[in-house]
Formats: structure tokens, C-alpha cells, sequence
């Protein structure tokens, strides 16, 4: 991609996988450089890298920490967002960021379209739709833009449940995960390169909005956890994991409620811009690849 692209939130796990795809037209940012709970500082900074595209990738993601820090996760996820997106307007550059599932309402059985009405059910959503909004009504017609709502991000690297399987795993001889939560698991890597196709293809301001991206397919927690044993088997790492149980939501508490559907109906993203991620399973096949050596 021969655009200067600025990727914000480089050490992140869509971060780390934007930088490989993108290769040397990126200029990767820390928070040392953009500190998202510093809003005001960060559009000053854009302009005078004056990038043809920036992209997003760092975000307030600690979703049971946001229920007693809501108000900073609002500051990262909300305003921070915006005026990233009213430098890129001053500049005539694209602004790419990312959501969550987490906006929806988690009820029923129907993948979610981006027209429903979002109805989070934990701080973490509620600042994720209201960065959502906040750059909705602003955006003046002629900027180019995505808000990309993706669901269950993990990669080879950082925190992530992938991860904290294969050490669980290792470790214990027999794990509960819950069941009953159904979503698509979006390794980090595939979401990059979707990201870059779809930056080749953003030529249009009416194009811009909000999307759906993630793993295709669905599945649950559990099912998720199931096929990264077995799959980390026939690579030959050595578990301790003899026995993994099914559990309700309900058996497993935490501060923040999670949604029980998170599917996403992707086919807005794919009749505007012929864009689809692969197959979850080929998501995870390619990230424990890269994990046991």
C-alpha cells in the first residue's frame, strides 16, 4: 500500500498484525506518542505527521476493569476517537477505528445487522457505542471513514483467550468454560489484512459507516477452547487438560455481563467492498502455527 499509513495502538494485537501487513508505508505509534486518554492532544500530533490514513488500533479493553474506570474508558473509546477523526477530516485522509459486538444487546439468536438498535449490556459497550455515535453525528459527508465492529480478537501474542487456554491447559487437568455464549472467534492477523483490503477499496465517502467484521462461521467459548486442544495436540504440545465442561454464564460471574449472541451478519460488508474474513478454524489452524514451534 503505497498511502502513508499511521497506525495508533502499534503494540496491540490488531496493531502488531497491521504492521506486518501494511509493511514499511505504516508508521506505527505508541502510547507514548498518542496517549488516548489525552484527546486533545492527539489530532495536533495527526496533523503534523499528516498521514493519508489512520487507523485505530488502541482502545480501552479491559472490560471488567471498565466498570468502576467507565469514565477514562469513555475518554479512550469515545473522545479519544473523534478527534483523531476531525484531524483526518482537515487533512482529507481516511480514519479507520474499531468496535465490538459488545454494542449489541446480546439477546436472541439472529446475527446482529448494523442497523439494529445498540443496547450494551456492560461499560465497556455503552463507551464503544457512544464513540460509535459521537463520530456518527459529527462526520461531515465529504470524510472518508470505518467503524469496524468485530468480536472475540485473539492472536499468537498478548492477552487474549487463545492464549490463556494453552497455559491453562498446560497446567490444569480439567477446565470449565462457558457455553452458552456464541460469537465468532477473529484472529488478529486476518483482521488486518481485511482492514487493508478494504482501505483499497474506501474511494468513496458514501461508502463510509459502520461494519460488521469478523471470523466466519460461529461458535461458542467452549467449542472455541475444545478445538484448541485438540488442534495443539496433533501439533504435539504436551497438555495436562484431561477434561473440559460446559457451564451456563450463570456459573461463571464476573463484574461485567457478557453477551450471549454475538454473532455478526457481515453481508453489508461484503456487498459494499467483496470483503470476507476467513473461517474462524482457519484463523486458529494459522495462530497455533505461529504459536508451537
Amino acid at each position: 500500500m503505497a498511502n502513508k499509513v499511521l497506525v495508533i495502538g502499534s503494540s496491540g494485537q490488531v496493531g502488531r498484525a497491521l504492521k506486518e501487513v501494511l509493511g514499511p508505508s505504516a508508521i506505527l505509534a505508541g502510547r507514548e506518542l498518542f496517549d488516548l486518554s489525552k484527546p486533545r492532544e492527539l489530532g495536533a500530533r495527526i496533523l503534523e505527521i499528516q498521514p493519508d490514513i489512520v487507523i485505530n488500533a488502541a482502545a480501552y479493553t479491559q472490560v471488567d476493569l471498565a466498570e468502576k474506570e467507565e469514565s477514562l474508558a469513555h475518554t479512550i473509546n469515545a473522545e479519544a476517537p473523534l478527534e483523531m477523526a476531525k484531524a483526518c477530516h482537515k487533512l482529507k485522509s481516511i480514519f479507520v477505528t474499531y468496535s465490538t459486538d459488545y454494542v449489541y444487546s446480546g439477546t436472541g439468536s439472529r446475527a446482529w445487522v448494523e442497523t439494529d438498535s445498540v443496547a450494551p449490556q456492560n461499560a465497556y459497550g455503552r463507551t464503544k457505542a457512544a464513540g460509535e455515535k459521537l463520530l456518527m453525528e459529527w462526520a461531515p459527508s465529504d470524510l472518508s471513514f470505518l467503524i469496524l465492529r468485530t468480536s472475540w480478537v485473539y492472536s499468537f501474542a498478548g492477552k487474549n483467550f487463545f492464549l490463556t487456554m494453552l497455559k491453562l491447559g498446560a497446567e490444569r487437568e480439567e477446565l470449565k468454560i462457558v457455553e452458552d455464549q456464541i460469537g465468532a472467534p477473529t484472529y488478529a492477523p486476518h483482521l488486518a489484512q481485511g482492514t487493508s483490503e478494504l482501505l483499497l477499496k474506501l474511494r468513496d465517502p458514501g461508502f463510509s459507516g459502520i461494519y460488521n467484521i469478523c471470523g466466519a462461521g460461529e461458535t461458542s467459548w467452549f467449542h472455541f477452547a475444545e478445538e484448541i486442544f485438540a488442534r495443539a495436540r496433533l501439533r504435539g504440545m504436551d497438555l495436562r487438560m484431561k477434561k473440559l465442561i460446559g457451564i451456563p454464564s450463570s456459573e461463571f460471574p464476573t463484574p461485567a455481563s457478557r453477551p450471549l449472541n454475538s454473532r455478526l451478519n457481515q453481508t453489508k460488508l461484503f456487498d459494499k467492498f467483496a470483503v470476507a474474513l476467513p473461517h474462524w478454524t482457519l484463523g486458529l489452524d494459522e495462530c497455533l502455527t505461529r504459536t508451537i514451534k
